[in-house]
């Protein structure tokens, strides 16, 4: 698997000033899946402490995370559990690779 370059700009050079960040600075957008909520608030509180990730989503099950989606705007990394309810992460990674 390839490691993410977080320093490159996210795809299609979307770029939005943060109030941290420098202007120029690139935004990545997250979406975290995890029926955990532990661990959801646990990897959000190690990414919101960067200032050019933002989390845009987060959703307990597969289905949450596929009807948050398209309201979302560009998602360039997601974290989503091996094994959640409603709708694992096999079946989310196929219907989302639109996104």
């Amino acid at each position: 698997m390839a490691a993410l370059d977080l320093s490159n700009p996210p795809p299609n050079g979307h770029r939005q000033a943060a109030s941290s960040a420098h202007p120029d600075t690139p935004i990545f957008n997250v979406a975290l899946a995890d029926d955990h909520p532990i661990v959801m608030d646990g990897i959000a509180a190690v990414l919101q402490r960067l200032s050019y990730v933002r989390v845009v989503v987060r959703a307990t099950d597969g289905r949450q995370l596929l009807d948050a989606l398209p309201k979302a705007g560009p998602i360039h990394l997601a974290f989503v559990d091996l094994s959640m309810p409603v709708m694992d992460v096999s079946a989310s990674t196929i219907a989302t690779s639109g996104y």
